[in-house]
């Protein structure tokens, strides 16, 4: 049959597509894509609700997409509604994250979803978008490139949490990468 491909922002009651969506990434892709604590069954449906919260309120931008209404993707601007951290510096840069699930990479659906994130974050007047990414995420590493982002520095990321809640001191990560820093010129 025809596939079909659709992506629509998250909704009240995505927890449990949320869920199936980490279900479909191997333990490496949800070290890659760890803005949930995946592996903490105890944390992950708060911070799932919370994340489907934020972009509701309108503070991140978070999206799902689908393959035959499959969960296929997950990727998100946070702080597209105004980014405090960079907001502070005179510029308003949101964070990007991606992932697609195992059954569906080497297609192009990651690019596709920087490029839509892109697009969105240019139209919502951002400076820039920036992203961290694993030094060993090597297909990441190459789409983020031809996408136009830049590699800036490495830096000591903090891992399962929101990583600007974590610079304004408003949660505690327990766990740190090393991860390129990159980002994408707009204005």
């Amino acid at each position: 049959g025809t596939e079909t491909l659709r992506f629509r922002t998250v909704a009240p009651g995505d927890v449990g597509l949320l869920k199936q969506f980490g279900d479909s990434l191997s333990p490496a892709g949800r070290d890659f894509f760890c803005p949930y604590p995946w592996e903490d069954a105890d944390r992950l449906d708060e911070a799932l609700a919370n994340g489907i919260g934020q972009s509701v309120r309108g503070v991140d931008l978070s999206f799902l997409l689908f393959s035959n209404d499959r969960p296929a993707g997950h990727f998100f601007l946070w702080k597209a509604g105004g980014n405090p951290h960079s907001l502070a510096h005179g510029v308003q840069i949101p964070e990007l994250g991606v992932a697609i699930s195992d059954a569906n990479q080497g297609r192009g659906l990651g690019a596709l979803a920087v490029r839509l994130l892109v697009v969105i974050a240019r139209h919502l007047g951002a400076d820039a978008v920036e992203l961290t990414t694993a030094l060993t995420n090597s297909s990441g590493w190459n789409t983020y490139l031809k996408a136009g982002f830049e590699h800036v520095g490495n830096i000591r990321n903090p891992l399962g949490v929101d990583v600007t809640a974590a610079a304004l001191g408003a949660v505690q990560a327990t766990a740190f990468r090393e991860e390129r820093q990159m980002v994408h010129v707009l204005k």
